[in-house]
């Protein structure tokens, strides 16, 4: 039997960072459901009052920024409070 060690797993961390954070609800929760439907699992989140981050399998690093930033993107264009919205990725 092959049992993985948390050291032999690469994770990612992918987080949502701005100020527009505290004046928008949702973006967390929007957050969630785009990673859920593309079967990305989320090991760890950890939130402030301007910050949402995950950590996830870093083979799904890609997809996740990929996913991400198309609503993200939209948000910015879209929400005047959401201005300040930046997406951060990077292996751990």
């Amino acid at each position: 039997m092959l049992v993985k060690s948390a050291a032999m797993i690469k994770s990612a961390k992918v987080s949502i960072v701005g100020v527009g954070m505290r004046s928008h609800v949702g973006i967390a929760s929007k957050m969630f459901r785009i990673l859920a439907e593309e079967g990305i699992n989320i090991q760890m989140i950890s939130t402030s009052e301007i910050k949402i981050a995950v950590v996830i399998d870093e083979k799904y690093l890609e997809l996740a920024v990929r996913v991400l930033h198309k609503p993200l993107n939209w948000m910015l264009n879209n929400f005047s409070k959401c201005s300040n919205l930046t997406l951060i990725f990077k292996r751990v």
